[in-house]
């Protein structure tokens, strides 16, 4: 059996669902602070990895989850768990990565949204240069047709298969503790279902994450979170280290979107009225592209928007460095230094910026310095894909 691995370490490319993170992790240094609560974890990271380990395949995901033929009404009553998975089950596939010798590097889920098309993360589809989609032990061809990568969500087609849509439910239901079931491949084992409640809804990028303690494990991201009406309301994505069942999933609307694909407008340059949210947005977009000077475009437009906005400045350095500017990136990534003198990260991006223009000194200080913050690497990542799976034979 091939192993894959999603490897996180140093993220050089940060998300635009990182500030999402960096509200979860502070809710949790919050709960942490109050006397009397259960230990939650330690420490939180970032959603999706943006810089894999080159000895490897490919990244996995559990980290990081349509439109139906059939609309049921909002008002649908509860079914049992047999009716459910009986109703829903027909809608989830299995997604394989395969290599350039046609192996299996990779496996993660996926949910049929249309007639020949699914979707499933990004993470998954994008991790190697081939796709196969399995549906009632049948293989697909497939390939990405559409991808949303600020929301780690791609559009998937197989002409081929023939199999019914997921029908879609709807966020504005959804209640903290209602049960909700997932269908997923967890390790290859393809329609795999289990049970949870909603254990929170997280505000994130106009919609909600949803939290869940449904079980999901390495080769669940991709697959199907459902509501008591077999409704599909989101995409299992990733799950935080160091707590039990902190496991979430993106929201249906997002799916729904990814599914309509390139008829929507994935792409947009914020207003000067625009939050922080959206200039991250945009830029996680550019950074997936590697559109350095775009990003050099975008940085600059944002500061004018926000001065004194060290995200927007540490962009500005990013792309700098990317395109040997070294001496913009190094006056860019002091600035963020000079306003905080405490980010283990914003040192380490400076230490890389000397090391660039050979201060090698400089660089030894700006290292110790980053380490001395944070004793693991910068951006270390605390938060696991469902995709790290041994792959069955088939």
């Amino acid at each position: 059996m091939a192993e894959d691995r999603h490897i996180y370490g140093e993220v050089q490319s940060p998300a635009s669902l990182k500030q999402v993170f960096r509200a979860i992790r502070r809710d949790v240094k919050q709960a942490q602070a109050r006397p009397g609560l259960t230990k939650l974890y330690k420490r939180a990271g970032y959603l999706i990895t943006l810089i894999h380990d080159p000895s490897t395949v490919l990244l996995g995901c559990y980290t990081l989850l349509c439109l139906p033929l059939v609309w049921l009404s909002s008002t649908a009553q509860a079914a049992t768990p047999e009716h459910i998975f009986a109703q829903a089950a027909p809608s989830v596939v299995v997604v394989e990565v395969l290599d350039t010798q046609g192996k299996v590097a990779a496996q993660g889920s996926g949910v049929v949204t249309g007639p020949g098309m699914v979707v499933t993360a990004c993470h998954v589809a994008q991790a190697g240069p081939r796709l196969r989609v399995w549906h009632a032990h049948t293989p697909f061809v497939a390939t990405v047709s559409y991808a949303a990568p600020e929301r780690d969500l791609c559009q998937v087609r197989t002409p081929q298969l023939q199999a019914p849509s997921a029908a879609p439910g709807s966020m504005k239901t959804l209640a903290v503790g209602q049960p909700v079931y997932i269908i997923s491949a967890p390790q290859g084992l393809d329609l795999t279902f289990t049970a949870g409640i909603i254990s929170a809804l997280r505000p994130a990028l106009g919609s909600y994450l949803i939290q869940t303690d449904a079980a999901v494990a390495p080769g669940s991201s991709g697959g199907g979170l459902f509501d008591r009406a077999g409704r599909l309301i989101g995409m299992p994505s990733f799950q935080l280290l160091e707590g039990q069942r902190l496991n979430f999933a993106l929201p249906v609307d997002w799916i729904l979107d990814t599914a309509q694909g390139p008829t929507r407008k994935a792409e947009y340059v914020p207003s000067s009225g625009a939050t922080p949210l959206d200039w991250e947005q945009r830029a996680a977009v550019l950074r997936t592209k590697k559109d350095w000077p775009g990003l050099v475009r975008l940085g600059r437009q944002w500061l004018r928007s926000a001065p004194e906005n060290m995200v927007a400045w540490e962009a500005l350095g990013q792309a700098y460095s990317h395109l040997g500017q070294h001496g913009k990136a190094l006056d860019a990534r002091r600035k963020v230094v000079d306003s905080q003198p405490e980010n283990a990260e914003a040192w380490f991006n400076l230490g890389e910026t000397y090391s660039e223009l050979g201060h090698h000194r400089k660089a030894r200080v700006a290292f110790q310095k980053a380490f001395q913050l944070r004793p693991l690497p910068p951006s270390g990542t605390l938060v696991e894909n469902f995709d790290d799976a041994q792959h069955p034979p088939r």
